[in-house]
């Protein structure tokens, strides 16, 4: 570096921004320190946009939309993951898993929201 050019950099490094400037670098830092805070996150808790996604889905429902009980077949595809994952994401958000039984058949397993008191027999 030349000794003219050091010289412009030390002084503008030294002039101090105008407000403006100065609110702008801040609100920048800041916005890149919570993105990268949400990456970590994510990183170290990778179904916590999935748990996010369902509970926003289920506040969104009106209540009158809202089904007693939905089988993983009838979520799989609103979340597009796999049931292995929306199982784990369900428990861990409340909901309650249960077996009911078929006359005619074999057993299906509900998934029963966090929200309600009691799982139907």
């Amino acid at each position: 570096m030349t000794d003219e050019f050091r010289k412009v950099v030390e002084h503008w490094r030294a002039t101090p921004l105008n407000p403006y400037m100065a609110r702008l670098r801040q609100e920048t830092a800041e916005r890149r320190a919570k993105r990268d805070a949400a990456a970590t996150a994510a990183l170290l808790d990778p179904r916590a946009r999935l748990r996010a996604r369902i509970t926003e889905w289920w506040s969104a429902l009106p209540p009158e939309a809202r089904a007693p009980r939905y089988s993983l077949e009838q979520l799989v595809p609103l979340f597009r993951c796999t049931p292995q994952q929306l199982g784990v994401a369900l428990f861990e958000l409340g909901w309650r898993r249960k077996r009911v039984w078929l006359n005619e058949g074999p057993y299906r397993r509900y998934w029963f929201p966090a929200d309600q008191r009691a799982a139907p027999a």
